[in-house]
């Protein structure tokens, strides 16, 4: 998948210490449809899926650590 690619690429970028490897789980997130709209879009616009986009986001919050 071409998502999962760029989210390997982003995590060596980073020196991040996240595993993108290993068992998938289901998750479920209730968010505003507008809000999902608008999300499917910009990833698609991004050429990745929504799916990818969501695990970039969380990938690059996690590598920030607890930085506040």
């Amino acid at each position: 998948c071409q998502g999962d690619k760029q989210i390997t690429a982003i995590l060596r970028q980073m020196g991040a210490d996240v595993r993108t490897e290993g068992e998938s789980v289901a998750v479920t997130v209730r968010i505003p449809k507008n809000m999902r709209d608008m999300a499917k879009e910009a990833a698609e616009l991004s050429g990745v899926s929504f799916t990818s986009l969501l695990k970039m986001s969380l990938i690059e919050h996690l590598a920030k650590g607890c930085d506040k």
